[in-house]
């Protein structure tokens, strides 16, 4: 999913209702965060690439999809694992880590 970020964005701009194009989106920022190369192809760092996920997911809420759901219950199970255990990351945690960290300076 990581290469389809044009494509959604050109769908969401045909249809700005279109909470699935969002939904996509968020989740392939999301994918490209994890994957240390993912984003550079479209010149997006990690950090960007996750601050883009947090928007996209927020506006795929307005019309939400199961992916929409999915992610939300992603976002959700990062923010509550730092209330379990804070100081223990496992490096597959990464996208954890910097989620709670751009969801924390907006």
């Amino acid at each position: 999913m990581t290469g389809s970020p044009p494509l959604f964005e050109n769908a969401v701009q045909i249809d700005p209702n279109y909470g699935r194009a969002y939904a996509a989106l968020a989740a392939a920022y999301w994918q490209g965060s994890k994957d240390y190369f993912g984003l550079n192809q479209f010149g997006v760092s990690r950090d960007e690439g996750v601050l883009l996920a947090r928007e996209y997911l927020e506006k795929a809420m307005e019309n939400p999809t199961p992916l929409t759901h999915y992610l939300a219950k992603v976002v959700a199970f990062c923010k509550s694992s730092r209330k379990l255990n804070p100081e223990n990351y496992e490096p597959s945690d990464l996208f954890c880590r910097q989620l709670r960290a751009s969801w924390s300076r907006g």
